[in-house]
């Protein structure tokens, strides 16, 4: 009689531990398919945005090429427009020029022995500027007054010319750019030009960073 009481409770058991095995390794199957299904997903994710940032690169250094070649005919425009020695030359000459060229600033520089510092500017901060901590930027001003094509490992070059990574400013919406050309051997001129985006793709507007 005792066995026959048993009997039911040890098959109640029995069903029980068949069902906690066979849910436990559905659980342990579905885990292990949801863990290769989110690896797959993240994975395609990566490669799209991967893929993403690679364009944005290229189209970012295709429009930064074509604003470079655009600020040097703008740059060579004002290095015929000025006399040779920046003695000669005034800060309102450079504002008028800026201004008839739509650019934001035009700075003139000077090398001297330890610093290459604006002597003339249309932006009255950047007269006594010093761009020996510039970096890279101080290293292609004296590029370009040796003479030498800029090599620098960023930016545009070309002959007698070098322009700074394109920049976009979140906060206003505007593109910006620097540009700087050789005009004698003691000066160069920096251009600063910064426009709206919409305006600079439809213009193809030179800029400086």
């Amino acid at each position: 009689m005792k066995i026959k009481k048993k009997i039911p409770l040890i098959f109640t058991l029995l069903v029980f531990g068949i069902l906690l095995s066979n849910n436990t390794i559905h659980f342990l199957r579905s885990k292990e398919q949801l863990i290769k299904s989110n690896e797959r997903e993240i994975t395609l994710i990566a490669q799209e945005v991967g893929s993403q940032v690679q364009q944005a690169k290229e189209g970012s250094l295709f429009v930064e090429d074509i604003l470079g070649k655009e600020l040097r005919i703008t740059s060579i425009a004002i290095k015929k427009s000025l006399p040779s020695k920046h003695e000669q030359v005034t800060n309102e000459q450079l504002a008028a020029l800026s201004k008839e060229l739509m650019i934001s600033h035009i700075t003139l520089l000077k090398k001297t022995n330890d610093d290459i510092i604006g002597v003339k500017s249309s932006d009255p901060n950047e007269i006594n500027l010093s761009t020996k901590d510039w970096g890279y930027w101080y290293d292609a001003f004296n590029q370009l007054y040796e003479k030498k094509y800029v090599r620098v490992g960023k930016g545009l070059s070309l002959p007698n010319y070098w322009s700074g990574r394109l920049r976009l400013l979140q906060v206003t919406l505007t593109i910006q750019i620097n540009g700087a050309i050789s005009m004698t051997e003691v000066q160069i001129i920096s251009l600063t030009l910064i426009c709206g985006i919409k305006r600079c793709w439809n213009t193809e507007t030179g800029l400086r960073q």
